[in-house]
């Protein structure tokens, strides 16, 4: 896992930033009285002169002009997809990302896709870290669509970056999950057949004992019913998908779908379905709220899908009248 979720706003030193020296450097000058004292030995050593010269002239080659830098060595990583502006260093007039050229009207198309692609995932920084069975196949469908947007589109090798860029995506969204849980204190539970699908609980710390019996209170105002109050040492489960062999068939469902094909889709949603049905049941949902969830599902899956397919039509569309 290579790309980071968090420092995409940084901003980006320029090639005047990068050849800025920090100190003004010493200067030097030629005496010519002892140049001409010595010109003798300079003579025998002529030899020895032009081989330095030669050594001089290789080491500053491929300098184009003075303060110019050397652009071929400006290689971004995949997180160029995903920061908020384009970057800013060109590499013989194209962007080389991950090892692979763009022009800058193809690194935009790519960017537009990508981040279209991570906005429709319903977890991540600034929508919370915990990752459901329904954000794996959003992740899926993100893959896929992905994949379908650069091979109707994009070069071989182009091709690759950009879907590695995804897969690496979701897997930063993994492990950011996987930390956040560890550093707050969840550890596995044992709750029978919900500890199957969401098998992960931490203690209720004091705020949120305090907020859970402020609840209650309020509750008992508007239905004159009593609450048993919450007590120190409670744990609470986290609906944080955790049953590996569902989310693997999930994520392999959607990921090798065909987006661009709406009988392929509607046959994985129908079959996604039949897959989340017992995670849902775990969490004590009735049928009819279980068949609720599903088409709510199924249109956020749809929409997400056409808001890709959408952006990777962007560029391709003329707006002239």
């Amino acid at each position: 896992m290579a790309i980071s979720l968090f420092g995409w706003n940084a901003v980006e030193l320029t090639a005047e930033d990068l050849l800025r020296p920090e100190a003004k450097p010493e200067t030097y000058r030629v005496d010519k009285d002892k140049f001409k004292n010595n010109w003798e030995n300079i003579k025998n050593d002529s030899k020895n002169l032009l081989q330095v010269s030669d050594s001089v002239k290789i080491s500053i080659e491929g300098l184009t002009g003075a303060g110019e830098l050397n652009r071929n060595l400006c290689n971004y990583s995949l997180e160029a997809f995903f920061r908020k502006d384009m970057p800013k260093i060109t590499t013989n007039g194209g962007y080389m990302v991950g090892g692979a050229m763009f022009s800058k009207e193809e690194l935009e198309q790519c960017r537009m896709v990508l981040k279209t692609a991570v906005d429709g995932i319903g977890c991540g920084i600034g929508k919370g870290t915990s990752i459901d069975y329904k954000n794996y196949a959003q992740m899926g469908l993100a893959v896929s669509s992905v994949r379908a947007y650069a091979g109707e589109n994009l070069t071989e090798e182009q091709a690759a970056v950009v879907n590695k860029a995804m897969q690496e995506y979701n897997e930063a969204l993994i492990h950011l999950e996987k930390e956040t849980l560890t550093e707050q204190g969840y550890v596995d539970s044992n709750r029978g057949i919900l500890s199957e699908y969401y098998g992960k609980e931490a203690e209720l710390d004091e705020n949120e004992i305090n907020w859970m019996n402020q609840f209650k209170e309020e509750l008992k105002q508007m239905t004159g019913q009593h609450f048993v109050p919450t007590q120190k040492g409670v744990k609470a489960f986290i609906q944080s998908a955790t049953n590996q062999k569902l989310i693997g068939e999930i994520m392999n469902l959607f990921s090798n779908v065909d987006s661009t094909n709406e009988v392929s889709v509607n046959a994985a949603i129908k079959k996604y379905g039949e897959l989340i049905e017992p995670a849902r049941k775990a969490l004590g949902m009735r049928p009819d709220r279980i068949a609720g969830a599903l088409q709510e599902d199924t249109a956020g899956f749809k929409k997400q899908i056409a808001d890709i397919l959408l952006a990777a039509e962007y560029h391709k569309t003329d707006y002239r009248i």
